[in-house]
């Protein structure tokens, strides 16, 4: 199977079966800390394949670094974060739009 461009995305971090996440190219966690814990499929990685923080990308570099960093040729790109804060990041990229688009609000530097 080609893996070019999947794109693997957690809800309840512990969605996937370890064989599933195998070959991943790519983790992007927003914390080791808080996503390698309480039996997530990131800490059944870490304590059954190996997987180690150094493995893994943060949200930070992911929004930071140049795609063809992130973006590995050899798998998969899963994406777990840990709570909500990704959807807070998603609604708040949403009604940014919005509000540039009806041209209200303040731009803060």
């Amino acid at each position: 199977m080609n893996n070019d461009g999947v794109f693997l995305m957690h809800v309840s971090l512990r969605d996937y079966r370890l064989e599933a996440l195998a070959n991943v190219g790519t983790i992007i966690v927003d914390s080791w800390e808080e996503i390698c814990r309480a039996d997530t499929d990131t800490e059944r990685l870490h304590l059954h394949a190996g997987l180690q923080a150094e493995d893994t990308l943060t949200l930070a570099d992911a929004l930071t670094l140049p795609l063809e960093q992130i973006i590995r040729p050899q798998g998969p790109t899963l994406f777990t974060p840990m709570g909500l804060a990704i959807f807070d990041v998603a609604i708040a990229a949403h009604y940014a739009k919005a509000a540039e688009r009806l041209g209200v609000g303040q731009r803060l530097e």
